[in-house]
């Protein structure tokens, strides 16, 4: 208490106050009025009264500045104390005091919390998704949905979960990509805070295997409502031969053309790079884009696949000198997994670290720190490109299954929009 009256002490005020003008009293008039309470010998009930008033300014209030805030529940924390200590006598009472106290720490959007900011800063409902899913605040989202669930009825809160998922898929595309499934696969695997918000672990573990097994991922959101049940794009059917399977991973993995252009953060990124860390993200660009390509064919057509189509392919990537792709495609699938135990970071970040090892030997505590800042761009990145990539595989791998058709897949472009929502 001696804080209590020592932090109240240095503030005056001539009008008198009335105990019925509490509930919306801002924390400097409501010191006075404590101040007041206080000199009087307050019982133990008027005492929880300050207390929750205390406690409403520092948690729940907006536009209080900081330092009120803190001075608020310093001092809720000095009268809890004096309760605890005075209801000694009175158990029964002292349970109540106890419960009425939880009940109003549970009363609603705590400070800090995503409503409470999204109040506090007064967000029209028209931009409340993208506010919701910034990099600095996607981590409260699955709290939000989660309190929300409690107070609203599920179809309100299963609308405005898919128009936050629609804002993360455009908001996060890239030029390359317009495939919601493969979107939301390469922002799985970059750890994307805004995921873990918005989809249960069964649910991101299909995104992030949606290389592997596309159908999972793409019924997700075919169960909430954001995709029709079947896709409007062309069939991959029938099989291609070994040449055009593998003609269509290289390919994929080629930028510059159009429809698909370097996305302008990658071009960027590399025209900031030195040629030894140049080459090492291209290298490890290319080990990623073989490794989609196969895993992805072998996924579409499963014991179709084209025989031999894994040797053409790492036939023709072989343009690095005395280069063994496979220890790495090996090894991408090992950092999957730890990157998804871990929860931090990408299996593209370590990937890059990868490589770095194998043309550095082994690499020091304080070196690989100074790498920091190209292994997180360049994992960040490197996920992205699996969106591109994914796509342009996709695509080349219709257009060899319309020409195998007879078709001429040339006039119907629009069939290669698969999965697009934007």
């Amino acid at each position: 208490m001696n804080f209590l009256k020592k932090f109240i002490s240095r503030f005056t005020r001539k009008k008198a106050l009335k105990w019925t003008d509490i509930e919306n009293m801002p924390f400097t008039e409501f010191l006075y009025f404590a101040k007041e309470r206080m000199e009087s010998h307050p019982d133990l009930r008027e005492l929880l009264f300050l207390e929750r008033r205390f406690i409403e300014i520092g948690l729940y209030d907006h536009h209080v500045p900081d330092e009120h805030r803190i001075g608020s529940l310093q001092l809720a924390k000095s009268l809890k104390e004096a309760i605890e200590t005075g209801g000694k006598d009175s158990p029964e009472w002292l349970e109540g005091a106890r419960a009425a106290r939880a009940s109003l720490l549970e009363m609603g959007p705590q400070y800090g919390s995503l409503s409470w900011l999204i109040e506090e800063h007064r967000i029209p409902g028209n931009q409340m998704a993208s506010y919701m899913i910034h990099p600095e605040r996607a981590h409260l989202i699955k709290e939000y949905f989660r309190a929300s669930s409690e107070i609203s009825r599920p179809e309100i809160v299963l609308a405005f979960r898919q128009e936050v998922i629609l804002q993360l898929i455009v908001d996060r595309a890239v030029p390359s990509s317009k495939n919601a499934v493969l979107i939301l696969h390469a922002l799985a695997m970059s750890q994307d805070p805004a995921m873990r918000g918005l989809f249960d672990e069964v649910q991101l573990k299909a995104f992030r295997n949606a290389h592997r097994n596309y159908g999972p991922a793409r019924a997700v959101l075919v169960d909430l409502g954001i995709l029709p049940p079947a896709t409007a794009g062309f069939s991959f059917e029938p099989v291609i031969s070994t040449d055009h399977a593998n003609f269509t991973i290289v390919m994929a993995a080629k930028t510059g053309y159009e429809p698909w252009e370097e996305p302008q953060e990658t071009t960027s990124f590399l025209s900031s790079l030195d040629e030894e860390h140049k080459s090492g993200f291209q290298l490890a660009r290319s080990i990623l884009s073989m490794h989609l390509g196969m895993l992805h064919l072998e996924a579409i057509h499963a014991d179709k696949a084209p025989i031999g189509f894994r040797s053409a392919v790492k036939a023709t990537f072989s343009g690095v000198p005395e280069f063994d792709f496979e220890p790495f495609w090996e090894r991408l699938e090992q950092y999957e997994q730890v990157a998804f135990e871990s929860g931090e970071w990408s299996p593209d970040l370590l990937l890059l670290a990868d490589l770095l090892q194998y043309s550095k030997g082994e690499l020091s505590k304080e070196y690989l720190e100074s790498e920091m800042p190209f292994l997180t761009e360049g994992g960040k990145l490197l996920s992205i490109h699996r969106a591109a990539y994914l796509e342009r595989f996709r695509f080349n791998l219709r257009f060899f299954a319309a020409q195998a058709r007879g078709e001429n897949p040339e006039d119907t472009f629009v069939n290669y929009q698969d999965d697009w929502l934007f």
